[in-house]
């Protein structure tokens, strides 16, 4: 996911700010920036993501963004 965004985005970035431990889950706070190539319009929307953990890996990762400040710089 986030190599597509890299390759569709100038400047990409997934800046989590916050984390907080929750046993089997890390929940990541932040910001997610970067200039969309096609349009050249910018976006620096608030993000979520949560880390589910097995064994001390990532066995599982889900990501909330604003969908709307996404669509507004595509």
């Amino acid at each position: 996911m986030f190599a597509r965004c890299v390759g569709e985005w100038d400047g990409f970035g997934a800046l989590m700010t916050d984390l907080i431990d929750g046993g089997d889950r890390v929940v990541a706070l932040g910001r997610h920036v970067g200039v969309f190539k096609a349009t050249g319009r910018a976006m620096n929307l608030q993000g979520v993501h949560v880390w589910g953990l097995k064994d001390g890996e990532a066995g599982a990762f889900q990501q909330s963004i604003d969908t709307l400040g996404v669509a507004g710089a595509t």
